[in-house]
């Protein structure tokens, strides 16, 4: 065709075309420099083909290596791909922008959820890890610990705030007496069957600590119902999640195919899996329900926030799906995710028996052979912390996001892997466009396996890595906290599932060899280290041999309650301990007789005399064994006392062997918790109860504030539990009152004897935190002080002895060398560098600066007779120096706890001290 013969217009038309198609060229190449690097892809499918067919995590670092950047860029069939594999790049998205990068992606547009078309047809979609980011997703997290508020009623962040409060590090030891116990049944399963399914009985130990904290189910050894309901639901969210299963992922519209129809049997599958998705929410909180009615329920977060509505008039339907929807995903959460970290930790002792053998050492040096390792342990055995960061990071089990599944999941990109987060709007970083709707996944295994932050072979298991050259923790390497996600969608459990993963570690590493199985012809079998690549990565099944390391582990893991035992009653005494018992019992009653002839009454009535001459003899003629074998446990007084008054006992379990026992509503506008005495060997006594339940009564004549004064009592654990077991549980017990809604302003503590001194421990922590303790919920910036501080006759020294234990051990009720031996038994085992914190009169002159931040005011009293009197002086002094409202009283002829035993002995009248305490209480 002659060119010259073309019309004009034809020619105008044919370089405009060809003009525009130049300028969207260019546009488009323009527009795809400002996208992240990534490899270039293909018209319409993109980068279809540069998608790894399995360890997509290790591939896409080393497209970071290659296009030299830490996010990388792939497209495909017009879906945007970002893959973020540093902490930096991670921490600046999700963390600092987290407004955006919160949502998740939706696998259609019919879909509301991040869920396969098949997830959704069983059941699913009560799921809140799966909930796009808005109000319903903020309302499921905030129904979990205030369940009676409206959704929009708060904003988002202060309702993450309270649901955070029941998995804070302060609100995990309310769980860990069952993470305990869990462990500890599973200790006699491997007993039981050393070469069997070592993976079955993490997954029922991981199930009975949920269900058991959760909603206070006692979960049985074998065939528990509720832990097979919740194990099938596990297994088909993860088998409906692997896309490529089910054609109805990839055509949704079979969703409306009949059952009987060519291409609809997995309608039939998900109508049976329907039963078990529904049933995992709806069943436990059922029981929890039916046993409140009852009045059997034990406390669990599904118990305390019942009440917490009941008590606020704001359960409703509503209300209660929220928390019933809640509390069903932390099991299908947590469960196969921590029973993956324990199968990387046994896969790692078969590999490395040398580091085993170094883990046995490092147990058997704190924990001895006498007893199983508890959480008193936790922060002395660092090499344990060690192998527990190292098991998290070896092998991620999620390594392309959180244990609530934030990972990779498209219709085209990998599909057996689940819910990504997604921009919901434009935004810019480094230079780059990312654009709305991108799908946003951080590579956890690239961050763990970074060798700037974990050194050099970062392929191979060496808890070293995170140890110094003298055997602690190094503080300058990272923990692995990104295997927990990031931002608004970091699993908020992490701290519950770490401390569950600790105790199952140390339990294991002090009773059992974890070897290599052996064939038919005695030959090691060598464990494949392959691991799957789905919702949870984890080793494939391997043989492995898990046998105890001797006779001895296996009489203690066989009674393993004899050497834990939660009340002193439980004590078996001996033959000869009961003939000695039954002799001094006998000698009772002259001994009162003559103490009460020879001791001078001081202005007190007789029955007081014979009263004190009967606490003398039984603390200072008996054995701790003896002695305890007498008492009953602290629940079991407060509720006979409860009965005997008409009143409704009211008890709350804040820890391992820990209670709350209330006197008192708990609406009341100001809270006393007192902490009893007893030497750190015995629980509280009736008159004890009997004496403070008297003081409410009248500082409540006294108080204008119609809301009044309510008395909790802490019931804390006894010898021989030690240091700082008491510590940790009185941490509990006030972050508990705190998340219940009790303000510190409003608060009081108030402890005698051994109480005050673990008063005076609380205070040391708050003002020196001990490294690897949960810290205190204590102030110190002055925001938030205490009400007040009472120490009555405070047991400073332990095991010091002063003038005052010479001078006054003829008129005190207590000898001094009760006091001393008590003191010695409490502190044995514990580290010297930590003596201070129990003895405060051994720590440094400036110990208690900035105590005026914490607390607004402090009462001492003591009795002038007392063995303690310098104790209590020296500890006034000390306190006054950077205190200006520290008070102290001096009872002429007043002896240890003095007002409380006018309870003891029934003297009606009120003494000095007593009145004082009820002035004291009564300021406004």
């Amino acid at each position: 065709m002659d060119l010259l013969h073309l019309e004009p217009i034809a020619i105008a038309k044919a370089l405009a075309f060809t003009t525009l198609l130049y300028v969207s060229y260019q546009l488009v190449r323009r527009s795809r420099k400002r996208y992240p690097p990534g490899p270039r892809g293909y018209p319409i499918i993109g980068n279809l083909f540069d998608l790894p067919k399995r360890d997509e995590w290790v591939a896409y670092k080393e497209m970071s290596r290659k296009y030299n950047s830490n996010l990388i860029h792939l497209n495909v069939f017009g879906t945007s791909i970002v893959i973020a594999n540093s902490l930096e790049v991670a921490q600046d998205l999700f963390d600092k922008r987290s407004s955006i990068y919160s949502d998740r992606y939706l696998f259609s547009v019919s879909s509301s959820h991040a869920l396969t078309v098949q997830q959704t047809t069983i059941g699913f979609d009560w799921h809140f890890a799966f909930m796009p980011y808005g109000e319903l997703w903020k309302g499921v997290f905030f129904n979990l610990s205030s369940a009676g508020i409206g959704v929009d009623e708060m904003c988002f962040q202060e309702r993450r705030k309270l649901f955070h409060k029941e998995f804070t590090p302060p609100a995990t030891l309310l769980h860990r007496p069952r993470e305990l116990e869990a462990a500890r049944k599973a200790l006699v399963q491997f007993l039981d069957n050393p070469d069997g399914d070592y993976l079955s009985k993490f997954r029922h130990m991981s199930g009975t600590i949920i269900l058991s904290t959760a909603y206070g189910i006692d979960v049985q050894t074998e065939n528990d119902p509720y832990v097979n309901v919740s194990e099938k639901a596990v297994y088909a969210i993860t088998r409906a999640g692997n896309i490529p299963s089910y054609l109805v992922d990839q055509i949704p519209a079979l969703k409306y195919v009949p059952e009987w129809f060519p291409g609809g049997t997995f309608k039939k599958q998900a109508r049976e899996w329907r039963e078990y998705a529904n049933a995992t929410p709806t069943l436990p909180l059922k029981f929890v329900k039916d046993s409140m009615a009852a009045g059997t329920a034990k406390s669990s977060i599904a118990s305390r926030l019942i009440s917490a509505m009941d008590e606020e008039g704001n359960r409703t339907p509503e209300s209660e799906t929220l928390l019933q929807d809640t509390l069903g995903s932390i099991y299908v959460a947590g469960s196969d995710t921590t029973t993956a970290v324990l199968e990387n930790f046994v896969l790692a002792m078969v590999q490395n028996p040398e580091i085993l053998k170094k883990g046995q050492r490092a147990v058997d040096e704190v924990v001895g052979p006498n007893r199983l390792p508890d959480f008193s342990d936790q922060g002395s055995i660092p090499y344990v912390d060690a192998l527990l960061k190292e098991a998290l990071r070896w092998r991620p089990i999620t390594p392309l996001g959180s244990s609530y599944r934030n990972l990779l999941v498209t219709s085209t990109l990998k599909p057996d892997l689940a819910a990504p987060h997604c921009l919901t709007t434009d935004d810019e970083y480094q230079g780059y466009h990312i654009k709305k709707n991108t799908i946003v996944v951080g590579n956890s295994w690239a961050m763990l396996h970074d060798e700037v932050l974990y050194g050099p072979d970062t392929h191979l298991y060496n808890p070293e890595r995170f140890l110094t050259s003298n055997g602690k923790l190094n503080p300058e390497v990272k923990h692995p906290e990104m295997l927990f996600g990031f931002g608004r969608r970091q699993c908020p459990g992490m701290d519950m599932a770490e401390s569950s993963i600790w105790i199952t570690i140390a339990s294991m590493l002090a009773c059992f060899d974890i070897v290599k199985a052996v064939d038919s012809k005695g030959c090691p079998i060598e464990p494949l280290e392959e691991y799957s690549s789905g919702m949870v990565c984890r080793p494939r099944r391997f043989k492995c041999s898990i046998r105890p390391r001797s006779a001895r582990t296996e009489t203690l893991i066989r009674h393993r309650n004899t050497t834990i035992m939660s009340q002193p009653s439980q004590q078996q005494l001996t033959l000869t301990e009961r003939w000695e018992l039954l002799c001094k019992m006998v000698m009772l009653p002259s001994v009162m007789l003559l103490s009460t002839l020879t001791c001078p009454l001081k202005d007190k009535p007789l029955k007081r005399a014979i009263f004190d001459a009967s606490v003398r003899h039984m603390t200072s003629d008996l054995s701790i064994r003896q002695s305890q074998s007498l008492c009953k446990p602290g629940v079991v007084v407060y509720q006979e006392w409860a009965r005997q008054v008409g009143y409704k006992s009211s008890v709350e379990e804040v820890g391992k062997d820990a209670r709350l026992f209330w006197v008192g509503p708990k609406s009341a506008g100001r809270i006393v918790l007192y902490v009893p005495g007893g030497g750190y060997l015995f629980p509280i006594a009736d008159y004890m109860i009997s004496f403070f339940h008297r003081v409410q009564q009248d500082v409540n004549k006294n108080l204008k504030n119609q809301e009044g004064l309510a008395f909790v009592i802490l019931d804390y654990s006894v010898h021989p539990n030690a240091f700082p077991t008491q510590l940790l549980q009185i941490i509990s017990a006030i972050g508990h009152l705190f998340s219940v809604g009790v303000k510190p302003t409003n608060l009081t503590l108030i402890g005698d004897s051994a109480g005050a001194n673990l008063i005076l421990q609380l205070l040391s922590h708050t003002l020196h935190p001990i490294p690897d303790l949960p810290p205190s919920p204590l102030c110190v910036d002055g925001t938030g002080p205490l009400q007040g501080i009472y120490l009555m006759s405070p047991w400073v020294g332990l095991n010091e002895a002063t003038p005052s234990h010479f001078r006054n051990d003829c008129y005190d009720i207590l000898a001094s060398k009760s006091l001393l031996y008590w003191g010695s038994a409490y502190l044995t085992n514990v580290s010297r560098s930590l003596h201070h914190y129990a003895k405060v009169c051994c720590a440094p002159k400036d110990w208690f600066v900035g105590i005026d931040k914490v607390v607004d005011r402090v009462l001492i009293t003591v009795g002038g007779d007392e063995v303690l009197l310098d104790d209590a002086v020296d500890l006034k002094e000390s306190l006054e120096k950077v205190h200006d409202q520290v008070e102290m009283d001096v009872h002429p002829g007043g002896v240890h706890d003095d007002p409380i035993l006018d309870s003891g002995a029934n003297v009606k009248t009120l003494g000095p001290v007593a009145r004082l305490i009820i002035a004291w209480l009564s300021a406004e």
